[in-house]
């Protein structure tokens, strides 16, 4: 779970994901969405996983309103630094959300369907957390940076995460989707300019 923060406009940083992350990465924004509501606003209860090991859950109001639809999903990593951030103030939270609704369109954009997770992310703009610090809303807090120490930069979260995905996701990373039959400039058309090639090619090598 993380949250990459490759630009400081939510929406920018979602239009740099690479393609295995745009499908990947609504689903975590909406489990990290999810797990703040029912922090915040649900109650605490011990659950039993398949092999009888005891796991905390929280019940949601919409677990009661909506019980044939199992609209949020269950609170999970609710210590990891970015749950923890997201849920510091409204502000931090609409970043995320904000964030969250980009990737969407940018998976609509590049494979032509609706993600699963939309509708989770879209109930989480319409409705804030009650238990959220309601004057915080202009307040974004400095991003966390979950990743080994050798990428992390003091006080600079998204150089801190460009370098990460360069140095650790340039196996995967490509851009090929959602290219027009007009984009034949080069293969990877909607690459981010701050991630160079030569990462790509070594990979490819």
């Amino acid at each position: 779970m993380n949250i990459f923060v490759l630009h400081e406009s939510p929406i920018t940083s979602a239009n740099h994901m690479c393609d295995k992350h745009i499908v990947k990465m609504p689903v975590e924004t909406a489990q990290m969405l999810s797990t703040i509501h029912r922090v915040l606003d649900g109650e605490e209860y011990v659950d039993y996983s398949k092999t009888g090991r005891r796991i905390k859950r929280w019940t949601h109001w919409l677990d009661r309103d909506m019980p044939d639809h199992k609209f949020l999903y269950h609170a999970t990593m609710v210590n990891h630094p970015c749950t923890i951030w997201a849920r510091e103030t409204l502000g931090n939270y609409m970043w995320l959300v904000y964030h969250g609704k980009q990737l969407c369109r940018e998976y609509t954009r590049r494979y032509g369907r609706r993600h699963a997770s939309e509708s989770i992310i879209e109930f989480c703009h319409e409705s804030w957390p009650e238990n959220i610090d309601q004057d915080t809303y202009h307040k974004v807090t400095p991003f966390a940076q979950a990743m080994p120490d050798e990428y992390k930069v003091e006080g600079d979260a998204v150089s801190a995460y460009r370098k990460y995905y360069i140095g650790e996701k340039a196996r995967f990373a490509r851009w090929k989707k959602g290219i027009g039959r007009c984009d034949y400039r080069k293969p990877h058309d909607h690459q981010p300019e701050w991630f160079p090639d030569h990462a790509l090619i070594s990979h490819y090598n």
